[in-house]
């Protein structure tokens, strides 16, 4: 039988059986202080300790968020029922299959994406038990988004002396607490992946080049995501419109405001930048000189970013033409092409590179962006759409090569088509496509299907 009973340097937590599974899943643990009241915009804290056993049963709220527009692609798929949201919502789930601590299985962190406007932990696409059943322990983890994750400002500046990145020092922080309490629930605190998808994606990234994350990652998965932080002057600029759009002028008179009204003050926020592609996502990671301290290109150029094993992926229909940010699909591939050989270059352990091309069942809108998701959380049967036994075949598999390269730093395993690293001298990409997956070229089409999922955020007037 799985642990159900684990002592967090914190306290004492109790997790709850899957019938039949021989896996425990404890939901809600808090990895950080309730960000609330004088904590609102300031690092994450420690957590308090308590006494007793704290049950861990049950998910708890996601951080504030826009939902996303009735009827809207994303609404349909996902299916999302209603959700609780809260400022108090630093907390993080796990699953395992250990029977044991000392059994140092490899740990898998999942960050979602949304953004850095919208998503959560429990998800339902999301899902750690098909991981935890290939004896890997599972952690999904909240951070903070938009304005009460990444709001920099002068006025913050002057009790800290630095500001935003808060989101990021979140997920920082849930590292940490893997890295300090994951042994108790049989997890190896030396063989950690982080992996994401989308703003998911993105943020792996930061963490991969935060000097604050040294040691506390040793593999990465890139889902449909490139690098980039926004400059400073950016950042400043973003929080200087959004405290004068609230009508203050600085945000230390604003933790006061109840979190209902600063997310109208949110959804109501245009930020002057013209059609400017970053001002739509406007709040995110920046260069702070803190957790960020180069911009990513001179970053990546330099070799100045942790070193840590990699496989990468994106979609056919990644981001299709017209979508908000305008990342074509080639552009997301190639620019993982680029990173992996460079990497090579600096003389560090070879990257895997994939390409999933699998059009979904149930509709003509492709391989769009997050479909990849069902997939890899091997939760296929939550989806509305008519999959079929390849679909499920397809699922396992991406799983195994997951699990497979957080055990071993290879993903290939028996009963599988060879998974080659992406060198200069064999530019191998797996291709997870319609019908079969191996070997294979991407292939994109040059005229997007106009009925493709477009990459969506929440309702917001700007976007």
């Amino acid at each position: 039988m799985a642990i159900t009973l684990a002592k967090t340097k914190a306290g004492m937590v109790s997790g709850v059986e899957i019938p039949g599974k021989d896996i425990t899943v404890f939901k809600g643990v808090p990895f950080a202080a309730p960000p609330v009241g004088e904590l609102r915009w300031k690092e994450p804290q420690p957590v308090q300790p308590w006494e007793g056993v704290r049950k861990a049963d049950s998910f708890t709220p996601a951080a504030w968020q826009a939902m996303h527009r009735e009827g809207s692609f994303y609404d349909v798929e996902w299916g999302n029922e209603p959700f609780d949201v809260s400022e108090d919502c630093l907390y993080l789930n796990i699953w395992t299959p250990a029977k044991s601590e000392d059994e140092k299985l490899p740990v898998a962190v999942w960050i979602y994406g949304g953004g850095f406007m919208s998503g959560f932990a429990h998800e339902r696409e999301f899902d750690g038990e098909a991981f935890a059943g290939k004896d890997v322990v599972y952690v999904s983890i909240n951070y903070r988004l938009h304005v009460f994750g990444y709001l920099a400002h002068a006025g913050l500046d002057e009790e800290a002396g630095r500001s935003g990145n808060y989101g990021l020092l979140d997920q920082i922080a849930a590292l940490k607490w893997v890295h300090d309490n994951i042994s108790a629930f049989g997890g190896d605190p030396e063989n950690v992946m982080v992996f994401g998808q989308s703003a998911g994606a993105g943020s792996t990234i930061a963490l991969f080049c935060s000097p604050l994350m040294k040691g506390m990652m040793q593999k990465a998965v890139i889902h449909s995501g490139l690098g980039g932080f926004m400059d400073k002057d950016f950042a400043y600029e973003i929080g200087r419109q959004f405290v004068e759009h609230c009508g203050y002028k600085s945000p230390t008179e604003m933790r006061d405001i109840p979190a209902e009204d600063l997310m109208e003050f949110y959804k109501s926020f245009k930020p002057q930048f013209g059609r400017d592609a970053r001002a739509r996502l406007a709040f995110g990671p920046y260069i702070d000189g803190y957790a960020l301290t180069e911009p990513y290109d001179e970053l990546v150029k330099e070799g100045h970013y942790n070193d840590v094993q990699f496989i990468m992926g994106s979609t056919k229909d990644d981001m299709p033409g017209g979508a908000p940010l305008a990342f074509m699909p080639p552009m997301i591939h190639e620019g993982m092409q680029k990173f992996l050989l460079h990497n090579e270059e600096l003389g560090r352990k070879p990257g895997y590179l994939y390409f999933f091309s699998r059009p979904l069942p149930g509709d003509d809108s492709g391989s769009w962006h997050s479909s990849d998701l069902w997939y890899i959380h091997g939760t296929l049967d939550r989806c509305w759409r008519p999959f079929e036994k390849y679909d499920y075949e397809l699922s396992d598999a991406m799983i195994t090569y997951w699990t497979n390269f957080m055990k071993n730093g290879d993903p290939n395993g028996e009963d599988l088509p060879e998974w080659q690293p992406y060198t200069k001298d064999n530019k191998f990409t797996m291709v997870f496509g319609d019908g079969s997956f191996g070997q294979g070229e991407p292939e994109f089409d040059p005229n997007p299907n106009p009925n493709a999922a477009r990459w969506q955020v929440p309702d917001h007037p700007y976007v």
